[in-house]
């Protein structure tokens, strides 16, 4: 009865390490947001602008962009982190059922 026992642990642990799925290799996000450029009307030394009112209002709309963009960047590289994590977990697991 013990044997029986044994060998059938034996084979379901084999068995079960077999079947652990393949760790998934997360993929880091690709682009990095680029920061925009500081128009030429604006000083930055002097905080001032000779700018339209267009060319301000533009800069101001795609300094808004960036930072969505950059909030959606550091939501990716955390999303980035927890797969890394999940990946570094199961590679251990299949270490440890080898």
């Amino acid at each position: 009865m013990i044997k029986n026992f044994i060998y059938i642990f034996t084979i379901l642990f084999l068995v079960s390490s077999k079947c652990l799925p393949n760790c998934i290799v997360p993929s880091a996000p690709n682009k990095k947001p680029i920061k925009p450029k500081i128009p030429n009307c604006i000083n930055q030394s002097l905080g001032t602008h000779s700018c339209s009112e267009k060319e301000i209002q533009n800069y101001y709309d795609t300094i808004d962009s960036f930072n969505l963009n950059i909030e959606n960047y550091a939501n990716k590289l955390e999303t980035y982190l927890e797969k890394a994590n999940k990946y570094v977990n199961c590679e251990i697991k299949k270490l440890n059922s080898e």
